[in-house]
């Protein structure tokens, strides 16, 4: 029967090659004879007969936990393409990254991989079956497979996780200050409602004072807080559950409606969502997936409104129509992109094109975190001193309206 191994030969590199054998160790032991080095093995038929012996220590190993933990896979991936440049087998470069610690669920997922390795699966199939890596990983993975360039597409996975996470990390800083300051103002603007502000009323009602309209509201409001603590209590539970439903809110995607309809917010999430969505084609078209099977695996990261017109954009691809025009139509191309994808299709150097399109978008990212960053914060500043500074005015109205009349 034939059985498919991806194979190292010193003179083409990585390669897949097809044997006729009886079975996995036969065509391993027919490719040793020809000085290739055996690195993975296809499916084949050959394999169903140890697969029983090795159904359950596979079963047991292939079971890791489901949940999100430390698991940086991108780390893993420049680790494993390093080690694979440096020559060892791929069951032995997982053994050492296994045996070279690390947190237990990538200890356990690493003992997943090398026990579906060591039955004779795929390296992108042993990685399929723990479900704790992403589906462009591996797609690129399976693409690798067919191409032989296993340690160049490791290589750029693990430097599109990089920028992924310096751009996350960038617009998760961005965000940080303001909502601090914002906790902090509103927490001061609390304190001063319900603590400073009954304390004061008490004070200016002892002078009987003649008090303004909105300092008497004011005062009134705070004596309410004061004689009722439990309502101030339960305005901070709600606006720390109004906070964490946002939040929740937000993660589960439930914003995708109307976050890109805020005026500065809105371009900013585009621009992000665009960025992700052509360095994941990029990557994926780099490493032999074809253009509309690329497109169609960085959909999900597209909101659910240009998500349906990717997947239109891409059923067009299959049609005939020129990539540049479909994704145009699709809004996900400008008129910069546009003429950028023309000239990909001119030149046919569609993977650097897509990557310099996602670095482009990257760039005008970070020059708008930088302008919202100079706007929002003053703005921020501004009406948080505004509001603290309208308490404090109104608190002292009364008072200075006694020492008119003492004079």
């Amino acid at each position: 029967m034939r059985i498919e191994l991806v194979v190292r030969s010193r003179s083409a590199g990585m390669m897949v090659r097809s044997f006729e054998a009886a079975d996995l160790a036969a065509a391993q032991a027919r490719a040793a004879a020809e000085g290739l080095q055996v690195l993975s093995a296809g499916r084949s038929a050959a394999r169903a007969e140890g697969a029983a012996a090795h159904a359950a220590p596979v079963a047991a190993a292939a079971a890791p936990p489901r949940q999100r933990g430390d698991l940086d896979h991108g780390a893993l991936a420049d680790e494993l393409s390093t080690l694979l440049g440096a020559g060892l087998g791929v069951l032995e470069a997982v053994d050492a990254l296994r045996a070279g610690g690390g947190s237990a669920a990538r200890r356990q997922v690493l003992a997943a991989v090398a026990a579906a390795l060591a039955e004779g699966r795929p390296l992108s199939d042993a990685f399929a079956a723990t479900g704790r890596f992403p589906p462009l990983f591996i797609a690129a993975m399976r693409a690798s497979e067919r191409t032989g360039d296993l340690v160049a597409t490791l290589q750029r996975h693990a430097e599109h996780e990089r920028r992924m996470q310096r751009l996350r990390a960038r617009v998760a800083g961005a965000a940080t200050y303001p909502l601090i300051l914002l906790g902090v103002g509103s927490a001061v603007v609390l304190f001063l409602l319900g603590f400073v502000v009954p304390r004061f009323a008490g004070l200016v009602e002892t002078t009987r004072a003649e008090m303004p309209l909105a300092s008497r509201w004011l005062m009134q409001f705070g004596k309410a807080m004061s004689d009722h603590p439990e309502a101030l209590v339960l305005l901070l539970g709600a606006l720390v559950a109004a906070a964490v439903a946002l939040v929740w809110h937000v993660k589960s995607g439930g914003a995708e409606r109307w976050l890109p309809r805020l005026p500065l917010v809105g371009t900013l999430t585009r621009l992000y969502r665009h960025s992700q969505v052509y360095r994941t084609a990029g990557v994926l078209v780099r490493g032999g997936v074809p253009a509309p099977q690329a497109l169609r695996q960085a959909a999900p990261l597209l909101p659910p409104r240009e998500r349906e017109k990717l997947l239109a954009a891409v059923a067009r691809l299959g049609e005939g129509q020129a990539i540049s025009q479909a994704l145009t139509e699709a809004g996900l191309a400008d008129p910069v992109v546009q003429r950028m994808l023309v000239v990909a299709e001119r030149t046919g150097t569609l993977p650097q094109m897509l990557e310099r399109i996602a670095t482009r978008a990257e760039a005008r990212l970070e020059a708008g975190l930088d302008i919202a960053s100079r706007w929002i914060e003053p703005a921020l500043m501004v009406g948080i001193g505004l509001v603290i500074g309208a308490i404090v005015v109104l608190m002292y109205l009364p008072i200075f309206d006694l020492a008119a009349q003492l004079q």
